[in-house]
This record gives C-alpha cells, structure tokens and sequence, in this order.
C-alpha cells in the first residue's frame, strides 16, 4: 500500500510526494516534506499515560508527516519561574531524548512550556510583567534547550490578560508585557 500526497504551493508548482508502507516504519529516512512546508506536529508527554490504543509513546510519531514536532509540556515553576519538567516521562523514560532524535531524521524539535492545566493562576503574569525574572527565565531557557538538545521554545500561555479564558484574571499588562 503507497499514500500520495499532493501539495500545492503558492506558485501553483505542484510538489508530490509518494510514502510507501517501507518508509512509514524506516527509522533513517528523512521527512520527504522538508524543504517544502512546516508542518508542525505535537507529541505531548500525557498520552502515554492512557490506556488502549489512546496511549502514544515517541516512537509512535510517524516523522514523515511532519516537519517539526514539538514536545508538550514541560511547565512554569510557581516559585522560581523557570522550566520544570516531568520527571518521570522527560528524564525517567527519556522521552526528551527519544523525540529529539528526530532531529537526525531532519525535523526540528522544539519543546512547548505551558498549555492549559499550567497556564492557571498568575505564575506567568509575574514572569513577564518582571524583567529581572524574565531575563532570569530567558537565561535558564536558553540553557535549557540547549542541554537537552532542543531546537527552540514555544511559549504556550493560555491566556495573557485572560488566564485560562477568563478575561477578568489577569492586569493589562499581560499582553504588552507578554511581547516584550
């Protein structure tokens, strides 16, 4: 069994591209969308803990369909406001290390800080609305991703000014703070 897929750029040139059963299970191969698009992919660090066939471990990610992946979630310490991460998935099972060595098959791996259990109370609003802590959090992020082999980092806060969606939580200054 072949899927072909077809993409169409914005130049009308049409890119094609044919993923045969062998290449799906082929650890070496490279994305044959590189180059082309960015298309970004998650793999979060709770779906192992499912049970049946909703379970999803890193070397499920089929690295064909995908020209990033980024890795979700690590979160906000509420004291020192830098990266904590998962233990026991990140470190104990070593999913960073598994989903980073995507990297040699050309994808760019970048890990995501946040999403929505970890984006409640105002652990991210005192991070930006502090330079002293930002740059803190900037200088523990750059080393971060480095050491553990990242590409880069997405700042996943839900949401500046309204935390969680509720838009009477948060100061204004959320969203300039934010962007600064």
């Amino acid at each position: 069994m072949s899927i072909t897929v077809h993409f169409t750029h914005k130049s009308d040139a049409s890119v094609s591209s044919e993923i045969s059963n062998s290449s799906l299970e082929d650890p070496v191969k490279v994305s044959p969308l590189s180059g082309y698009y960015k298309v970004v992919c998650y793999f979060t660090n709770w779906a192992w803990y499912r049970r049946g066939i909703g379970r999803y471990l890193p070397e499920y990610i089929n690295h064909t369909l995908c020209t990033h992946i980024v890795y979700g979630f690590a979160v906000l310490d509420n004291s020192k406001l830098v990266i904590k991460t998962n233990d026991e998935a990140d470190y104990e099972h070593h999913f960073y290390e598994k989903v980073v060595a995507y990297k040699e098959r050309g994808l760019k791996v970048l890990l995501a800080l946040g999403g929505w259990e970890n984006s409640a109370g105002d652990k991210y609003s005192r991070l930006v609305n502090s330079p002293s802590a930002r740059k803190n959090f900037i200088d523990h992020a750059v080393q971060f991703i480095a050491n553990n082999g990242f590409d880069g980092l997405d700042l996943f806060w839900e949401y500046p000014v309204c935390w969680r969606g509720i838009c009477n939580k948060g100061p204004d200054s959320d969203k300039e703070s934010f962007a600064a």
